[in-house]
Parts: C-alpha cells; structure tokens; sequence
C-alpha cells in the first residue's frame, strides 16, 4: 500500500489478526490510522515512513509481536504510544524526523531494544538499555545549557569538585553500543564525556554539525572504531590522536577551523576526508611537513613530485618494463576547478533548477578510467558535500597490479539527489602522475618517523596539565581485558 496518495484512512484490522507486515511507506495524504491497530498482537512490522499527515496514533499498543517501528518523517506526528509491558520483541525504534519532543516512561518495557533513532527528548532513558548497539539523536539536547553534556544526554553527573573524578558506572551499560550518532545536539567543549574511549565496541562516532573546539583523548582508545564523522563542526581546531586502525575514516569536510591532525605518523593508518578545509591547507605545519620532506610545492597546484604533468583530463604514463622488481605503482594528483565555473555550468544544463542550492543527498564526485577501453574497472572517490569553496586536489595511489594501461582519464560529475541522475561536467584542469618505487617508500618511512618524534617531544613539553581519564591505562585494561 506504499506510495498511496489517494489513502486518507486506513481500514479496520479487526479481521486481520494474523496481519505481521504492514508498510505504509509515501502515503503522504493518510491522517487518519483506525484504532484497530493497537491490538495486531502478530504484527511484527510498521512502517509508516515519510507519511507527514499523521497527526497522532492510538494512545497505548499491545503490538507484542512487534519488532520494528518506523516513523521517520512523520513531520507532524507529536507523540508515540505508551508501550505495554509485553512488548518485548521490539528492536529497532526509528523516529527521525518527527515533532516527537517526549519520550513515554514505558520506552523501559523495550528491553530487547538494538537501535533508535530519535531528535530529542528523555536520552537518559537509553542508559540501562544494555543491548542497544545503535543511537542516533539529532537537535539540541536540552535547555538550559548550564547542564553539563553528559547529564543532558545519558542523565549522568560529575562527581563534586575538587575531586572531578567521572562517575561512569552507568556510561559502561552501553558497552554494546556499536553506534552513536549526536548529529547537531549543540555540543560545546566539555559536553563530550572525557571517559568516552571506555565504549570499547563502538564502530561508528557521529559528531558532525557540534560546536566542539576540542574533542577528549581517550578518543584513541575506542579500538574498533571504522568511521568518525565530525562533518560541519566549524569551531573544531584540531584532532585528538586516533586509533591505529586500518578501517578507520575520518570525515572532516568543512571543518574550516581545523588547524591540526592529530600525530601525523599515524597519517597512513586511516582514510582522511577533508574537503573545504581551508584553514588546514593553509596553516596545517604537520601536512606542510610531510610535503616539505617528499614533495616541492609548485605554482599551479600539483607538487614538482609528480613529475609527469599535462593540462587537461587526459594523461599518459609510461610503464617500467615487468622484469623492473622495485616499481611498486603509480601515485596520481589531479586539480579541479573552482565552484564558479562548475554552479554556472550547472545552472546553463539545468533550467528547471535556478538557485542551485544543495539538498541532503546532492554530491560531487570525481573518477579515474582507462582511456582506451572503458569496459575495465574504474577508481572513483567518495562523493563529497558540495559546493567546494576553492580549487581541491584529488591524490590516490594505483597498486602495480591494477596498472592494466598506459592512458589515463580522469572525469568529474555531480549527483544530484536520491534518484542517483548524475550531470557530468568535466571539471579537471591538470593531472599528474609518479612511478613509485620502493626508495620513495623506504624515504616516506623515514620522514614519518622524524614527524613522529617531533610530536612526541611538543607532546611530552605541554603534557604538564593533568587528565581525568589515564588514557595509558585503559589501554592497559583493555588489553588484558582482550587477552
């Protein structure tokens, strides 16, 4: 019954207590749902995603079957059932979306309950929820904001000065958590707990669209962690170390106060995303370090180390014979253009859209192919929040391997929302490439490890203010606890 336009009201379910799946997606003229509802004991089942004219649903469920509730987007929706004590089965809650400010005191009666998703509202109801493995709230935590974050979020206290230790007790409940997500909560410094590295499941930290300057060390101890998302927190200066772990990305794209990264030995470590970074690019000493020891900065954008450079999207590359055991690969550096040039075309092949103005799942992205047969793999970056705000460089390394070719093209396009339609405008203005071999390696190596002593010694010369949190020491724990 999806995508229903003519659905104003649903039917009576009293005939159908053997209903288990009930998907209501797009009906976006529904308003009213009969009260039937509330007893479908066997329905395991709701969805009611982006139906934006439902107002209000029956006040209390026996839905004892039930395991997933989807309300997302139901802009107008104001207030959730109360919960019977026998709905136990319920698992993943999803309320993104909605006008919903209060959540019901018998949300505690969803005790299997493995993932929510909600704007605000009684956040410290999760605290004992010990299978929640994923939280995503967004908007402002509470009011006032002399409330210190964690009492706002998870209704946990600071213990009395002077002693400031951390009373965390209840924080270790959501060991499970996998997943958090506080997207534009209004986040100052000190609203993140400085104990949040004792989350030691958690896979993915959302804290993008804060007001942070800072974030805690003990960020280095969440272990697992693959993906850290601070997109959009403009006051962020600069980056606590990060875990050494090989699946970890970090989206820091329009961070354009960010100033420093964290120990830039450990650079390689992750996969670091940072468009409209500005403020990086231009007072970042550690990244001018680097370049400063492999690289020459040229005038047009792309370092004299990429000593085979061509105008245009378009570029050769000459292929060491195979019997050459020290060729490693190729590292590639393209420019592209500037925002300008790319809206005006943008708005020259699409009329219909005169104000350009990016929408949630609108993204650049920029790509790599064969020139001469089109029909073998491809090497495509993410896509990115647009619009840039300056020229940017794309630098990826090719493994000897997939070096199939000699003739490379380089292509840019523009997906504009979730239908996925691309406008592909060819926006690279010079590319150039390296052949990598192992010295270029072995030099790289080197250069990390004097960066890394310098930053061990600026570290241990400002490292006289004492922490809270022994982030040495839960590493300890921790090890133990994984041996």
């Amino acid at each position: 019954m999806s995508y229903s336009n003519e659905l104003i009201a649903t039917p009576d379910f009293t005939g159908l207590q053997n209903l288990e799946v009930l998907i209501l997606r797009w009906c976006k003229n529904l308003v009213e749902i009969h009260p039937s509802i509330a007893v479908l004991k066997k329905l395991k089942v709701l969805n009611l995603y982006c139906c934006e004219s439902i107002k209000s649903l029956p006040s209390e469920v026996e839905m004892d079957a039930l395991e997933h509730l989807n309300l997302v987007r139901c802009s107008k929706l104001k207030k959730i059932p109360e919960f019977s004590n026998q709905m136990k089965s319920l698992s993943t809650l999803s309320l993104r979306g909605t006008a919903i400010e209060k959540l019901p005191s018998s949300f505690e009666h969803l005790v299997s309950l493995t993932a929510a998703s909600i704007n605000t509202g009684r956040t410290e109801l999760f605290v004992d929820m010990k299978n929640l493995k994923s939280l995503w709230i967004s908007g402002p935590l509470a009011k006032p904001r002399d409330d210190w974050g964690l009492l706002r979020l998870f209704g946990i206290r600071k213990s009395d000065e002077p002693c400031w230790g951390l009373v965390f007790s209840s924080l270790y409940h959501l060991r499970c958590l996998e997943s958090l997500d506080l997207v534009e909560s209004d986040l100052g410094d000190g609203d993140i707990p400085d104990d949040i590295g004792c989350l030691s499941s958690l896979k993915r930290l959302g804290l993008s669209r804060n007001n942070f300057v800072t974030l805690p060390a003990s960020i280095k101890c969440l272990s697992r962690l693959e993906s850290l998302w601070l997109v959009g927190c403009q006051r962020l200066e600069q980056l606590p170390d990060l875990p050494s772990n090989s699946k970890l990305h970090v989206y820091v794209t329009d961070c354009t106060s960010l100033k420093r990264l964290s120990d830039p030995s450990n650079l390689c470590d992750f996969a670091f995303y940072s468009v409209n970074c500005i403020t990086l690019v231009e007072d970042e000493n550690w990244i001018k370090t680097i370049y400063s020891r492999i690289v020459k900065y040229a005038i047009e954008g792309i370092p004299e180390w990429f000593n085979n450079q061509t105008l245009g999207h378009a570029l050769d590359v000459e292929l060491p014979l195979q019997s050459c055991s020290s060729w490693m690969g190729i590292a590639f550096c393209v420019v592209f253009a500037q925002p300008k040039e790319i809206l005006r075309l943008l708005r020259k092949q699409n009329e219909n859209w005169p104000n350009l103005a990016p929408r949630e799942h609108d993204g650049f992205s920029i790509r790599c192919l064969p020139q001469t047969n089109r029909n073998q793999s491809t090497w495509t970056t993410g896509l990115f929040t647009w619009p840039l705000v300056s020229e940017h460089l794309w630098i990826f390394y090719l493994p000897r391997k997939e070096c199939l070719q000699e003739q490379f093209l380089f292509e840019t396009y523009y997906r504009l929302g979730m239908n996925k339609s691309k406008v592909g405008l060819n926006m690279v203005k010079k590319c150039g490439a390296r052949l990598v071999y192992k010295q270029d390696l072995e030099e790289l190596k080197r250069t990390l490890k004097t960066l890394k002593r310098t930053y061990e010694y600026c570290e241990e010369a400002a490292s006289s203010q004492s922490r809270s949190f022994d982030v040495k020491e839960h590493t300890r724990k921790r090890q133990k606890e994984d041996k």
